[in-house]
């Protein structure tokens, strides 16, 4: 072979009638695609060219990518010491983690901050949060917090191929009350006569 075309489609296989990357040279052994959707699974064939012979489409890869960096974290105040953190699922993503920190009284800006607190991406690991459902809000309630303190928190959404970016930030102070009332959950069970 004197070149490859490499070919890529999202959702399904391509085809050599689609368009390609760019004629890759024979020594290249591998080649990078930019510009890719977050979160979405892609088809990868090879076409290798000798002269104006092509060879058939190679046997198809397929690769997702990273997801995105979710939303920023909505954030309720459930009590003095817990709160509840919402957050939309991100396309492509199986887990995410939750980071937070206490806010500090000499407090970096946001693209300076390293997560030093308890649960954080530098020393303890972050919260991970599985079982969220796609195209579904995802929450956390956290219990035994700090009243009276300002509490950071960010997200990160990951899958097989990698974590993605950090969420936009959000701040919640945990002050003195008055709460909303905590929802009542009816845990009676109905027989299903099975």
């Amino acid at each position: 072979a004197s070149s490859y075309e490499v070919y890529y489609r999202a959702s399904e296989p391509p085809t050599p009638g689609d368009e390609f990357t760019q004629l890759i040279p024979t020594k290249e052994m591998s080649h990078r695609i930019e510009e890719l959707e977050p979160g979405t699974t892609y088809f990868v064939g090879i076409v290798a060219l000798r002269g104006s012979q092509r060879s058939q489409i190679s046997s198809i890869a397929s690769v997702t990518t990273v997801p995105a960096a979710p939303e920023a974290p909505k954030i309720n105040l459930i009590s003095k010491t817990t709160l509840r953190v919402n957050w939309k699922s991100v396309p492509g993503a199986i887990d995410y983690e939750l980071h937070y920190d206490i806010q500090s009284q000499t407090e970096k800006p946001e693209n300076e901050r390293k997560y030093a607190g308890k649960h954080s991406s530098q020393g303890d690991s972050p919260i991970a949060v599985r079982d969220c459902a796609p195209k579904a809000d995802c929450a956390v309630i956290l219990s035994g917090l700090v009243p009276g303190r300002t509490y950071i928190f960010s997200l990160k959404a990951s899958n097989d191929s990698g974590t993605g970016g950090f969420s936009p930030e959000s701040k919640q102070a945990l002050g003195p009350g008055p709460y909303p009332p905590a929802p009542i959950l009816n845990t009676s069970l109905k027989s299903t006569g099975l």
